[in-house]
């Protein structure tokens, strides 16, 4: 399982291109298991990668990298799906937070000083 809902086609833009992962890798100053992790899917790779990735084999991040279709992504309460998590992959559905969490008011934010951007 990937760690979050994006599908890439580095792997077909590399091959396309005539670049092995080695000589990719080398190209954009990473390693050649990062580009593996990529192709994968165990590795979402910074903006800066995506952006380094996309020139190197020029095409647009878009054509590399996509949001995966929206009914593959697990919703947070999916009671169907075994092991389904929240959007972010960041806690299972069961453990949720309720509606009714502690949720910081208006009140609790610290006030300005007073005459912080007052103007003379």
């Amino acid at each position: 399982m990937s760690l979050s809902s994006t599908e890439n086609r580095l792997r077909h833009w590399r091959k396309q291109r005539g670049f092995t992962q080695l000589a990719l890798a080398r190209e954009i100053g990473v390693t050649r298991q990062s580009i593996i992790a990529i192709e994968k899917g165990r590795l979402n790779p910074s903006v800066t990668i995506a952006l380094h990735l996309a020139q190197a084999l020029r095409v647009r991040v878009e054509d590399l990298f996509s949001l995966a279709p929206a009914s593959a992504v697990p919703v947070a309460g999916d009671t169907e799906t075994p092991g389904a998590v929240f959007h972010l992959g960041l806690e299972p559905a069961e453990h949720a937070l309720s509606d009714t969490a502690d949720v910081p008011s208006e009140e609790d934010e610290p006030e300005e000083p007073s005459g912080a951007w007052d103007f003379v």
